[in-house]
């Protein structure tokens, strides 16, 4: 008699990532993926008009991930890998089966090794501009000089250096942190009239007011260390997109010329695009077109390039389209309006962003594939107890027969008293395993059973294959 069971030495082929909701990967990517979900809905239907409140929703799914970096301080920062062994480690329960699993952190190695990379790749571009800038001229024409102080009066700056660029990527651009330079091409301070020029001169000066360098740097910087993050590089493209729009309104307020600026908008653009050179995108400045610099000599051109004018053409046709057109303006009513319910918003998203995964502590998400126990044939431990107690004998006709064998001893045997005892009412002399009879309904097992303790991992969603699972386990 036998029946079809698994030993734990027959499991030990399986590999998942384990999503733990108390970690911060989890936390801000649940965060993140509501609020750039909401913000999405919420400039695409018109809700927002005023720029402040369009820049705090853009910058929303960055916020939860803040906000998520705080709450899960001391737990796990990124999902461990859990691989099946044979050896010593946790004992979790698949397919209602023991198997051991050990829980590895190499995550955590090729994280380091990436963000590394990416912050070094930023460190090079922002060298990089630094470089490129260090061999302009600065600009003596005093038309355009005063241009630029009245422009800057206007925005209550002081007037910044402005720098002349051969070929300057991009026709113009804003670099710096502490000190904020602009810097134009001199072909195109030909090409441009008065008040083109003055367009494009005061859109630059609009991104230093609204100190747009600091953040991107900052913004970058945040999104290198969440690489792993999809929402938030989704929002930094869309706080690029709201920055120029934001620095158009500004100019065209400034120099009460919006069709000017649209126009100077083109012409800068067909510069770019007619060049076409190999560029990188500039980490430190917000430009008029998508980023350009040309990679100065003695940089490592392959880690720096990230693409060229590409995917630029429809922004520059929708900014030139609102300046055109001119985009309706929120009323200072409204504004305070719309900073009220942002703090609102901003504080259901990071609620969201802790409450709600501290209400699935209880169970984890593994993504994996893991092997389903294979059956083998193991003796049940009633046929296993009355073999060690007998002995086969052969009758005179041939035939064999058991008969007692009183001397015959079996370590994994259940303990079974003698007749006699069982008639006297003496128990058995070792105490009876916790197997076999004693889990009721004759379930045979070999070894011990899974502890009640230890994690279950039941499969939630997945595509099997022969004798494998692939797919997505709820671990509780």
């Amino acid at each position: 008699m036998t029946d079809g069971v698994v030993g734990l030495r027959d499991v030990t082929d399986g590999l998942g990532l384990l999503l733990s909701t108390q970690s911060f990967a989890a936390r801000a990517l649940i965060g993140s993926l509501v609020a750039a979900a909401l913000a999405a809905a919420a400039v695409r239907l018109g809700w927002v008009r005023s720029s402040r409140a369009r820049r705090g929703l853009v910058l929303a799914p960055i916020a939860t991930a803040a906000a998520a970096a705080v709450a899960s301080a001391g737990d796990a920062f990124l999902p461990p890998l859990v691989v099946a062994t044979t050896g010593a480690g946790e004992s979790w329960e698949f397919f209602g089966q023991e198997y051991r699993v050990l829980q590895l952190e190499w995550l955590l190695i090729a994280y380091v090794a990436v963000a590394s990379f990416l912050l070094l790749r930023r460190g090079l571009s922002h060298l990089a501009i630094r470089m490129y800038v260090r061999g302009a001229v600065p600009c003596d024409d005093p038309a355009v000089i005063a241009s630029v102080r009245r422009m800057a009066s206007k925005l209550g700056l002081t007037s910044p250096p402005l720098l002349l660029i051969p070929d300057c990527p991009g026709g113009a651009f804003t670099t710096g942190l502490r000190r904020p330079v602009v810097c134009v091409d001199p072909d195109l301070v030909d090409q441009l009239d008065t008040r083109e020029l003055e367009g494009l001169l005061a859109h630059e000066l609009a991104h230093i007011a609204r100190r747009d360098v600091p953040l991107n740097v900052t913004i970058g910087v945040i999104r290198d260390l969440t690489f792993f993050v999809p929402p938030l590089h989704l929002a930094a493209r869309w706080l690029r997109q709201e920055q120029e729009h934001a620095a158009d309104d500004l100019a065209s307020d400034s120099t009460g010329r919006p069709a000017a600026l649209a126009s100077s908008i083109l012409k800068v653009w067909e510069g770019a695009s007619r060049r076409g050179v190999t560029v990188v995108a500039s980490m430190a400045c917000a430009t008029m077109v998508p980023a350009p610099l040309p990679v100065p000599a003695g940089m490592p051109a392959r880690i720096l390039r990230q693409g060229g004018l590409r995917g630029g053409a429809k922004q520059i046709a929708a900014r030139v389209v609102r300046l055109i057109e001119g985009e309706a303006r929120a009323s200072s009513t409204r504004e305070r309006v719309e900073m009220a319910a942002l703090a609102v918003v901003l504080g259901a998203l990071t609620a969201v962003t802790v409450v709600l995964p501290a209400q699935l502590a209880d169970s984890s998400l593994l993504l994996g594939q893991w092997s389903r126990p294979v059956a083998r044939p193991v003796e049940s431990p009633a046929l296993q107890t009355f073999r060690t107690l007998t002995v086969a004998e052969t009758t005179a006709f041939g035939t064999t027969v058991a008969r007692p064998a009183r001397a015959a001893t079996c370590e994994d045997c259940l303990t079974v008293e003698s007749t006699a005892d069982w008639r006297r009412g003496v128990a058995p002399s070792a105490p009876v395993r916790t197997a076999g009879w004693a889990h009721g309904g004759y379930v045979w097992e070999d070894g011990s059973p899974v502890l009640v303790t230890a994690p279950r991992a039941e499969p939630l969603w997945g595509v099997d294959a022969r004798t494998t699972r692939v797919g997505v386990f709820v671990v509780r």
